[in-house]
């Protein structure tokens, strides 16, 4: 019986969460019962060579994804899939609107990769996606959430039916990120003093590193700070001046985008999140699985259900606002790093993550696709 083909289609392969998720889906896949095929839109990237080989890939390479509509409906007509799995609410709204176009019984799979709400008004019409979604969203095969909040919001403020939506989690590869993390002989001379904390990811606006920073200036503790991640070299040079004007250069360590961020975040003694929203943030589920405790913001979404507070992470209030939320979050960090010294071991922050592990994802996107 012939494999059962899978498109997996995202924007592009540029480091992020949403973009390892397809890495570890596309490998994770039982290769005798499903052919999975990746198709960028817009450009390829870094991650692409994290794919294994025998897997095919289609960079449409069209610069935009609203250009690459058109030859992402010449390929599928071409390669005709059963399913398609996709990543990010714009290409999931876009996919479902071309669906007249598409195989007829192709089965559309929509990762929904936040809260559905801080997407929408976060984009440049949250009237029309709000709309889009509630119109859309029903003709998808599923809509995979990646945790009951955000379900519950998909099914109570925007209607999608409850047999529709599926929570399924990000896959966590657990026994490779702990065999990562032990390769660390290339950062021993560089980590900055303890205690350190550490941000990986992204160097985007909606990270808020600038936060960090400020609430590193801000601690009562003498910390440090590794910012493990890249992305726009104006938005680095940005930060390293920001951290300059706070008087704490000294010790914030740069490293720039690492394509093993594991030692990094297993030697600090705590992983910090700022952001202005997130839905299931793969590089907390990474830490926990790592050891090291989890700082962040309660934004709205997941991280209020993944961190449980003074058990594997401490939980700070959440604000918009930058000042309040730096303020806030200094506070927590002195209060998380006093409380890591009065305990005689390291946070139990494993717990649960079994949960997470990558063949138990795969196989739930399995019965989805089936």
């Amino acid at each position: 019986m012939a494999a059962t083909r899978v498109f997996l289609v995202i924007p592009s392969l540029a480091p992020g969460g949403s973009e390892r998720v397809l890495v570890r889906l596309a490998a994770g896949l039982d290769p005798e019962r499903f052919e999975p095929e990746v198709v960028t839109l817009a450009a390829a990237g870094p991650l692409d060579q994290e794919i294994p080989e025998r897997i095919t890939r289609h960079n449409l390479g069209a610069g935009r994804v609203l250009a690459a509509l058109p030859r992402f409906v010449r390929l599928a007509r071409k390669r005709r899939p059963a399913a398609i799995i996709s990543f990010q609410m714009h290409v999931n709204l876009a996919l479902l609107l071309l669906r007249p176009f598409l195989p007829r019984g192709v089965r559309i799979l929509a990762r929904e990769e936040s809260m559905p709400s801080r997407t929408c008004a976060d984009s440049p019409l949250p009237r029309v996606f709000g709309a889009m979604i509630r119109r859309l969203y029903p003709k998808a095969h599923a809509v995979l959430a990646l945790c009951d909040a955000a379900a519950a919001e998909l099914t109570g403020q925007f209607g999608v039916p409850q047999d529709k939506v599926a929570v399924v989690p990000n896959p966590v590869d657990i026994d490779a990120v702990r065999t990562r993390a032990l390769n660390d002989a290339l950062i021993e001379d560089a980590l900055p003093p303890s205690p350190r904390l550490v941000f990986a990811g992204r160097l985007a606006p909606v990270k808020r590193v600038d936060v960090v920073l400020e609430a590193l200036a801000r601690m009562q503790r003498r910390a440090s700070l590794m910012i493990v991640g890249g992305g726009d070299e104006n938005a680095m040079q940005s930060l390293r001046e920001r951290a300059k004007v706070l008087g704490v250069a000294e010790r914030v360590l740069f490293t720039g985008h690492q394509s093993n961020p594991y030692p990094y975040i297993q030697s600090a003694d705590l992983l910090v999140l700022a952001s202005l929203r997130e839905g299931q943030p793969l590089v907390a589920q990474e830490a926990l699985a790592l050891g090291t405790p989890v700082v962040s913001a309660a934004m709205p979404g997941c991280i209020p259900d993944m961190i449980r507070h003074g058990v594997n992470g401490f939980l700070a209030p959440f604000h918009t606002d930058s000042e309040q939320q730096a303020e806030a979050l200094a506070a927590t960090l002195d209060n998380a790093l006093d409380a890591l010294d009065c305990r005689p071991g390291r946070m139990d922050t494993a717990k649960g993550i079994e949960a997470w592990a990558q063949d138990a994802v795969c196989r739930a996107h399995e019965k989805l696709i089936e």
